[in-house]
């Protein structure tokens, strides 16, 4: 429970990362950890089922299947979540490859269902508040 408490900065995982892990998989994470994790393209997996720590003993093979959201270990199946932002995050090398690629719309691209980031925010507003009136106006960011 509460995998990387106390590292609230990016060399956790990315001390795992140059070591070779792959994936974490743990019951719960630190709050800043569990955030830097996809940050820095490493898979973390949540998996709260005891039955699953009692399976996964040296030499049993684990298999994380990303598309499905399953960890499967022994024979035994353990759904997991993952938030596409987090899978877009992960497959694209990390926060600093995707800014690499997208600059300032990253987050766009990351939350949206296409690599343009064009559907993820609206361009302008309507107001219908009767009391205001109505009408159009741009949104200013």
């Amino acid at each position: 429970k509460g995998f990387g408490s106390g590292s609230s900065r990016e060399e956790a995982p990315r001390a795992l990362k140059g070591a070779g892990v792959k994936v974490v998989i743990a019951k719960s994470y630190a709050y800043i950890y569990g955030r830097n994790q996809p940050n820095m393209a490493l898979l973390g997996v949540t998996v709260d089922d005891e039955e699953f720590y009692t399976l996964a003993q040296e030499g049993v093979e684990v298999t994380v299947n990303v598309k499905d959201r399953k960890v499967i270990c022994d024979g035994k199946e353990f759904k997991f979540e993952l938030s596409e932002m987090e899978e877009k995050l992960i497959a694209a090398g990390g926060v600093t490859e995707m800014y690499k690629k997208y600059g300032i719309n990253l987050f766009r691209v990351a939350i949206s269902s296409s690599e343009s980031g064009q559907s993820s925010c609206a361009s302008e507003a309507t107001l219908e508040d009767k009391s205001c009136g109505s009408g159009t106006k741009e949104l200013v960011w």
